[in-house]
């Protein structure tokens, strides 16, 4: 029976080599997993604004449910400031575009690290319309979610 004795093992070069190579691989993997990270904590934070811009607009449904658009005042949203209201003219005029608005009401609120803003216009041409426009931002004044929705007032 013959027997191989060969007991040089791995050279300097060979170890060298395939460390760079498992450094590499791991190096690729540590960047996929940060930018995973990043991805996942952004959208977290869309997912977040999403829920609070949602809620905000139901809490608007439910009160257009309970109270006339005419009825909108400064400080006629529960716990939203005041920002500034906007009378433009409306006229019965055929040349006017339907979508005109009429008064037009903005809010603001911070809600956890966020500020939503309601913006409630009245439509010219339907007297209980309003179109009701949440914009919800982060700490920093971006723009994380916006909805949008016409409701009939009572």
């Amino acid at each position: 029976m013959k027997t191989i004795k060969n007991e040089r093992g791995f050279g300097l070069l060979e170890v060298v080599a395939s460390i760079v190579l498992i450094t590499i691989i791991l190096l690729s993997f540590f960047a996929f997993f940060i930018q995973s990270k990043k991805t996942n904590s952004s959208s977290e934070s869309i997912n977040e604004a999403t829920y609070i811009a949602q809620k905000e607009m139901e809490k608007i449904y439910n009160l257009s449910k309970q109270s006339s658009l005419s009825n909108l005042s400064r400080s006629y949203i529960n716990g939203y400031t005041f920002l500034e209201e906007e009378i433009n003219n409306c006229t019965n005029s055929s040349t006017i575009d339907p979508s005109t608005y009429g008064k037009i009401f903005s809010y603001q609120k911070d809600i956890d690290n966020f500020t939503s803003k309601i913006t409630i216009s009245t439509l010219c041409d339907y007297e209980n319309a309003g179109n009701v426009l949440i914009e919800v931002s982060d700490s920093s004044d971006i723009q994380k979610a916006k909805v949008e929705n016409i409701y009939v007032w009572k």
